[in-house]
């Protein structure tokens, strides 16, 4: 049986199962826990391991770090030779790349590679390409500071507009955000689960309405409130008030309601004693 003097070393666990680091003269390699050698001392750091495969980085003379892809049988999948490969978003610490494709940069440039290291795509000049999680099925990508995404052939299938996308709700709705040069001013959007916009025109607030379930309320810059109810599909573009009672709350669930003039004085039309009153496409007026 063959043995190897390791000298000074020093052993890391990794995040699989019967591999450890093995570090020696400032070089990393990868080795059983049963002591074999699986790759060579050639690494600054390997990443956390998933799905079998880390990132890999291996620091040139001039103090350049270039990141590959290795397995667990210490293969490199993709040689380390690129200036950075998309990492996960919670921490920055996770590889992060589909089981098709792998986002990189060669030449100060994005690429989407195969696990064949054959090119599949160039990219937009992206400031990074992340994961949330495997789930989603699509890299999100930063382009002058805005989020977007592409999927595993590289093609833009979400555009980069909103600095700030929240998570979609129960409705599979959204709130984004973008700040306009014009005004120097943060505007909100309500947007479906493909980050599409249901209106253009930005809004100063968007929050659920609290008095009715699922209803969305709105604010523009000069004041006005707007209302989205996503069982219809629909705006209300006045400002309203919303009968709150069982009935008033059914009502606007069931009916498309184009809200008409507001009235909030002690005196409603026709002379009527009333805080509010508003019409539907009926005819039919409403007390609020």
């Amino acid at each position: 049986k063959q043995t190897e003097n390791l000298g000074k070393i020093d052993i890391y666990p990794t995040n699989m199962a019967n591999i450890v680091m093995v570090s020696k003269n400032k070089k990393i390699a990868l080795f059983s826990s049963s002591g074999k050698r699986l790759s060579d001392y050639k690494y600054s750091f390997i990443r956390e391991f998933e799905n079998g495969k880390a990132i890999c980085v291996v620091t040139e003379t001039d103090s350049t770090n270039r990141f590959g892809i290795i397995n667990s049988n210490g293969e490199e999948i993709i040689p380390p030779i690129y200036q950075m490969v998309g990492f996960k978003k919670e921490n920055g610490v996770f590889p992060a790349f589909l089981n098709a494709s792998i986002p990189v940069v060669f030449g100060n440039k994005w690429s989407m590679i195969d696990t064949l290291n054959q090119k599949i795509a160039d990219l937009p000049p992206f400031e990074s390409i992340t994961i949330n999680k495997p789930s989603d099925q699509f890299y999100t990508t930063v382009l002058n500071k805005k989020i977007g995404a592409v999927n595993e052939k590289g093609e833009v299938i979400r555009k980069n507009r909103f600095e700030i996308i929240n998570e979609a709700d129960e409705n599979g709705l959204c709130v984004a955000s973008t700040n306009k040069e014009s005004d120097s001013k943060t505007y909100y959007y309500l947007c479906n689960d493909s980050w599409e916009p249901l209106s253009e025109k930005g809004f100063t607030s968007i929050s659920k309405y609290n008095k009715i379930a699922d209803v969305y309320y709105m604010t523009d810059s000069v004041g006005n409130s707007y209302f989205y109810d996503p069982a219809l599909k629909t705006f209300s573009t006045q400002s309203i008030k919303f009968d709150t009672s069982a009935f008033g709350k059914q009502a606007i669930k069931e009916k498309n309601i184009n809200f008409g003039p507001v009235w909030q004085s002690t005196n409603g039309p026709e002379g009527c004693d009333a805080t509010a009153f508003y019409e539907d496409t009926d005819g039919t007026w409403w007390l609020g």
